[in-house]
């Protein structure tokens, strides 16, 4: 018991009142659930951060062929140039952008 100093009956209550709290609390279960779920939720925000990087870039990647698509269809660019500025192979480029190199 955590409070033996006092004969007050409400001093004596509150202490076994702590020391349960105290024991639930240092209960290698409950640490162990705890520890669990802050994990999953830290797993969880690192997930949608990486998730939301990535709709970023490939979002970034489908404007950049769009906008070569439109040069190649204005006749400003070949699909072998507009393949090389986005960085891909004629192959690559035809498959992602629908149009096929003359």
């Amino acid at each position: 018991m955590l409070i033996k100093c006092c004969n007050l009956p409400e001093l004596s209550a509150h202490g076994q009142e702590a020391e349960t709290m105290l024991s639930e609390l240092f209960d290698e279960k409950y640490l162990r659930e705890r520890y669990d779920i802050a994990l999953a939720e830290q797993n969880q925000a690192i997930g949608k951060a990486i998730g939301e990087e990535r709709g970023k870039a490939i979002g970034e990647a489908k404007g950049i062929i769009k906008a070569l698509v439109a040069l190649v269809k204005k006749g400003i660019l070949t699909v072998p140039q507009a393949a090389k500025e986005a960085d891909m192979t004629v192959e690559e480029f035809e498959a992602k952008s629908g149009l096929k190199a003359i």
